[in-house]
Order: C-alpha cells, then structure tokens, then sequence
C-alpha cells in the first residue's frame, strides 16, 4: 500500500505539473490578450471620460457667463437679451469651436441640442446684420432670448448627463 500510494502521489504530481503546463502554454497568451484588451477599453473609457468633464466645465462656464452684466442699474431682461445679439458672432465661434473639440464625447441627444445652439447663434447674427429700424428690437430680443432658452437647456442636459454618469 505504501509503495503504490507513491507511485500513485508521484504520477498525480507529474500529471499535474504537466497539465499545469499545457494550460499555462496554450491558454495564457489568450488570457494575456484579453486582459491587454480590457485595458484598451478601459484606458479609451478614461480618456472619454476625462474629455466629458472637461467640457462640461467649459460648456458651464460659457453658461454662467452668457449674460451680461448689468450695464446700467435699470437694465431689464429685453435689454439683456438684445445685448446677446450683440455678442451673437462670439457665441457662434464658442459653439463652434466647442462642438469641433468634444463632438466625440457625447451622445446625439447633445450634439442635437449644441447644434440646434449653433443654429440659434448664427440666427441672431443674421438679425442683427439685417436690423435697420428700431421696430425690429423685438425680433432681437425674440432671437436672444430663444438663443438662450436653447443654452440653458442645453447646459442642463448636458449637467444631468454628468452627474448621472460620474454621481457627482
């Protein structure tokens, strides 16, 4: 029994280192080229995420920074709005520089709303070139204040997308 019970111990050890090679051969490198595979995605997920929150600081800070300052101490929205029109070609190059750097970071939904943003921008530019008469203020201060119904909008998708991605 004793001797049988070595040989038995010694082939299962044989066996085994044997087997151990075989799958450390043929099956590591598979494992190998999974795990360097997961760690692709996961290196592309940071950087996706990493550009995410960088430009929703900016699309932010472009949003807090949208309306004016007061200019004077009786300045009300319409006034606000007309002066949006005023700054209308630096918000179009702002969204278009934008949407040209973080377009790969969001979903259609967003880039839907940037551009619909876009579209308004380049709207009130076109009011304004084409104001001639006071009569037209309305449809200055209409096209700002949709332009920035749209921005507002916008920055609130776009900060809900966020917080519900990072639960921040």
């Amino acid at each position: 029994m004793g001797f049988k019970s070595i040989i038995i111990s010694s082939i299962t050890i044989i066996l085994s280192f044997i087997l151990g090679s075989v799958v450390t051969i043929f099956f590591k490198p598979l494992a190998d080229k999974k795990i360097e595979k997961c760690r692709k995605k996961l290196n592309t997920y940071e950087l996706i995420s990493k550009k995410q929150l960088e430009s929703a600081d900016k699309f932010s800070e472009f949003y807090e920074n949208l309306l004016s300052k007061k200019t004077h101490p009786d300045m009300e929205w319409e006034e606000a709005m007309e002066e949006m029109i005023f700054k209308s070609n630096s918000y179009l190059d702002f969204l278009t520089n934008f949407l040209a750097s973080y377009r790969v970071c969001f979903d259609k939904d967003i880039l839907d709303l940037l551009e619909n943003c876009k579209n308004k921008a380049s709207y009130c530019r076109d009011v304004l070139m084409e104001m001639n008469d006071p009569g037209e203020i309305y449809y200055s201060y209409k096209s700002g204040e949709d332009f920035y119904n749209c921005i507002k909008e916008t920055y609130e998708y776009i900060k809900n997308f966020t917080d519900k991605k990072f639960k921040i």
